[in-house]
């Protein structure tokens, strides 16, 4: 899988480009543990990203002291995947990651 990354001072984007599965995990995991000491923030840019199983939101949820994790620009099955999370296990946070997260709703 190709993942584009660009620094923005203390933040870093991560755009992966094709689905993201089990099998992309560990490549995706390791560009995060690439990164300087000094990113703080990792946005993910899912634009790119037509389908994405459970592991794209082991990615979501990784937090650490040290990194905050956003998304950004979730395509239509990324984004049905995110809001069913949310109502599946409302105690997970997931719908911090939705474009409005005052309408958790399955698509």
């Amino acid at each position: 899988m190709n993942v584009t990354v660009e620094r923005h001072s203390d933040s870093a984007t991560l755009t992966p480009h094709g689905d993201i599965g089990f099998a992309d995990l560990d490549q995706l995991r390791a560009r995060v543990d690439q990164l300087p000491s000094d990113v703080t923030e990792v946005v993910w840019d899912l634009h790119a990203v037509p389908f994405m199983d459970i592991a794209g939101l082991h990615l979501l949820g990784v937090s650490s002291p040290r990194l905050h994790v956003s998304v950004t620009n979730l395509p239509s099955q990324p984004l049905h995947l995110l809001r069913l999370a949310g109502e599946l296990f409302p105690h997970m946070g997931w719908e911090q990651h939705l474009p409005d997260s005052s309408v958790p709703r399955a698509a």
